[in-house]
């Protein structure tokens, strides 16, 4: 089985996906496993991840639309956009 090309369900993602994440501006999901490298640490074996998150405040003023943390100068290519600030605080759960 091919592994994804974009987001799947998280039900999807956990029969799909052997080692990797995604990851959207609500959600987070993901496995990694150790490949036993590392022999100068403690470390655990595996570790599973997924949690929501609902912003609380953003880049701007509390209830408007966010704004982009370069202004104008975000439409030049220049500013990649996972450097912008898209969430300055938000609630978080999950396992």
């Amino acid at each position: 089985m091919q592994p994804p090309r974009k987001e799947v369900p998280p039900q999807e993602f956990d029969s799909r996906v052997l080692e990797g994440f995604q990851v959207t501006p609500l959600w987070h999901q993901g496995f990694m496993r150790d490949d036993g490298r590392t022999t100068y640490t403690e470390k655990v074996k595996t570790a599973r991840w997924e949690y929501s998150t609902r912003p609380v405040y953003g880049w701007g003023n509390v209830g408007s639309n966010q704004k982009s943390t370069a202004g104008w100068l975000a439409a030049f290519p220049v500013f990649e956009p996972h450097w912008q600030v898209c969430m300055a605080g938000g609630l978080s759960t999950g396992t």
